[in-house]
């Protein structure tokens, strides 16, 4: 564990330095593909993976995505509610510890503040998110957890992961 903790520490240290040299933000790539704010290598065998939640709270801004341990689906908020955006299936042995207690700082991307809650808050009127994209995540991600979201190139659509089957969003 201590490991993965100095690699977010590098992650979060090197986007707060560059974050301030430059708008756009590139993983494990040279350049920003298009207009986005976050982008990723395609076909690296990387995913986003979502928090695990014990519980989703009405005071969750719009656009806020998370895996729920309650019924192991991803949701995301929009205007008035979390809205399902997976059918369930837990695998406990793909399951992420989570309290659900802990505050964090808000690492932003795209703005120097945010009124938005969240580890990683991406804050841009013109910029967006760009995921990490893949060929048959199901094939591919050797060991994906609950709440992992990538764009499967073969299937044109959004995939996301929910601790026992992926599930595709066209």
């Amino acid at each position: 564990m201590k490991n993965k903790i100095n690699y977010i520490q590098i992650f979060v240290a090197a986007v707060l330095l560059f974050g301030e040299l430059q708008a756009q933000h590139a993983i494990g790539k040279k350049s920003v593909s298009g207009s986005g704010l976050l982008d990723f290598a395609a076909d690296s065998q990387k995913v986003i993976v979502l928090p695990l939640l014990d519980s989703l709270t009405s005071s969750a801004s719009k656009g806020t995505m998370a895996a729920y341990r309650k019924d192991s689906s991803i949701y995301m908020r929009n205007d008035s509610a979390w809205v399902k955006y997976s059918t369930s299936g837990l695998n406990p042995l793909n399951s992420l510890n989570h309290s659900g207690t802990e505050k964090i700082k808000s690492t932003v991307l795209g703005s120097k503040t945010t009124n938005v809650e969240g580890a990683l808050v991406l804050e841009s009127s013109n910029k967006a998110l760009i995921l990490p994209k893949n060929s048959n995540p199901h094939s591919q991600i050797p060991m994906p957890r609950i709440g992992s979201i990538c764009y499967d190139k073969t299937r044109k659509s959004l995939a996301i992961f929910n601790g026992k089957i992926w599930t595709y969003w066209q």
